[in-house]
């Protein structure tokens, strides 16, 4: 039936053929849509080397509800199999798109799934798609540029690919002592810690 206002006549008739009179009855039927699902992870899907300090920050770009209500999200993270995803503590019903791990819950080098899940007033869900990442080996060895587990020539060649640029996106890390240029104070921040 179509969503909208809606109505019929009813009259009461006896065995007898007798009838009562005409009552009109209405109703509305309303449909209900579920959240459309979160997207725009923040670290972006297969990020390989995430450096997460002492907490993740998970972010995504916010559900819309086209019933014109609010969205909770219930963000679920696992390691290695992206079948058996756990609800993140501090992480159900939570309204902001965004969404804080302790880096004590990641393993370093190992495949993180995660997912977020939308929620309307209603209690419709729906559920994101499953994105991926890896944290860095040393994520607090801001030398290691690669994220490979090591200071050496890479890291040096990688601050030479971004050598002079400002603004860099946030899985750069080239700007070493995050001053806001590539330059030679990263490099040699690099150089003091390089293993030959």
């Amino acid at each position: 039936m179509a969503s909208g206002d809606h109505a019929f006549d009813v009259r009461a008739v006896d065995k007898a053929g007798n009838t009562g009179p005409v009552s009109k009855l209405t109703f509305k039927v309303i449909t209900i849509s579920p959240p459309t699902a979160a997207s725009g992870p923040n670290p972006v899907d297969g990020a390989k080397d995430v450096r997460p300090g002492q907490n993740l920050n998970l972010s995504w770009r916010a559900s819309n509800d086209p019933d014109g209500g609010s969205v909770k999200y219930r963000v679920s993270l696992g390691v290695g199999d992206q079948v058996s995803l756990n609800l993140v503590e501090g992480c159900k019903d939570v309204s902001a798109s965004t969404c804080l791990v302790p880096a004590s819950q990641l393993s370093t080098g190992k495949i993180h799934y995660w997912r977020v899940t939308a929620i309307d007033d209603e209690g419709e869900e729906t559920d994101g798609r499953v994105w991926s990442f890896v944290p860095c080996h040393d994520w607090d060895r801001s030398e290691d540029v690669s994220c490979d587990g090591a200071v050496d020539l890479l890291d040096l060649v990688a601050i030479g690919l971004h050598w002079g640029k400002t603004d860099l996106p946030w899985w750069v890390r080239a700007d070493v002592n995050q001053d806001g240029l590539v330059d030679s104070f990263d490099l040699a921040l690099v150089e003091q810690r390089r293993k030959p």
